[in-house]
């Protein structure tokens, strides 16, 4: 696979780092429930207008998701949210079309929303997510990028300006978190959401929750293990 340079810092650490959630134990108990809500909404240009966008574009930016490029550099419309997916798709294009030169690179979330959102692109979600999600693969709901969120898991910003809510671009990645602060008492309800929802809220609704996106743990795990063997 190819690494994007645009995710890197410049002391060769990735940007994503920062919004992985570390140290995640995964609890067998299960301790949260999944609810489904708002998982469809539309953004339109005026979305990607405002101020508001541009400031959250940067920090979608920092959650890699995964294109398939030629030699030259030219991408496929596809985007993957699993870059294991992206590895799958791109053996199988390799074979159906002969050029060994093909390859997968990270790229960052927002650029892929935004031009999936604008038609020149298709952001593909990862099966497990959309299982997870409750949602049919084959139906509208089923092809936006869930996300899923735990209001409990709210905790004071590092600035002191209020709380923010973890939010993930991966079910188990949650579930972990959940299982973590897990304190055996009433069980916790991880809300299933749309990537459209969270960046509307973000966008256009001024009392919104404050949320942090967090990158796939896996995925944050690959591109690392591409820069130690760099």
């Amino acid at each position: 696979a190819v690494l994007a340079p645009s995710l890197l810092l410049d002391d060769g650490m990735l940007s994503c780092v920062a919004v992985w959630p570390l140290a995640l134990v995964l609890n067998a108990a299960r301790p949260a429930g999944h609810a489904r809500s708002h998982v469809k909404l539309a953004v339109d240009a005026t979305t990607f207008a405002s101020p508001a966008w541009t400031s959250l574009e940067i920090e979608l930016d920092t959650l890699p998701v995964f294109a398939i490029v030629d030699e030259a550099g030219k991408q496929q419309q596809q985007v993957y949210v699993d870059p294991q997916a992206a590895e799958d798709a791109c053996a199988s294009l390799i074979l159906s079309s002969g050029d060994g030169e093909l390859d997968t690179t990270p790229m960052g979330l927002g650029a892929a929303f935004r031009a999936a959102q604008e038609g020149t692109g298709v952001l593909v979600s990862a099966m497990d997510d959309v299982k997870a999600a409750g949602l049919d693969a084959s139906s509208s709901e089923g092809k936006s990028v869930p996300m899923f969120v735990c209001m409990e898991l709210a905790s004071e910003r590092i600035d002191g300006a209020g709380k923010e809510v973890p939010i993930f671009l991966c079910a188990a990645d949650a579930e972990a978190a959940v299982a973590q602060s897990y304190d055996g008492g009433r069980p916790l309800e991880i809300e299933t959401v749309s990537l459209e929802w969270a960046v509307d809220q973000y966008c256009n609704v001024p009392d919104s929750p404050t949320f942090r996106f967090m990158a796939r743990s896996a995925s944050v795990q690959l591109i690392r293990s591409m820069m130690m063997g760099a």
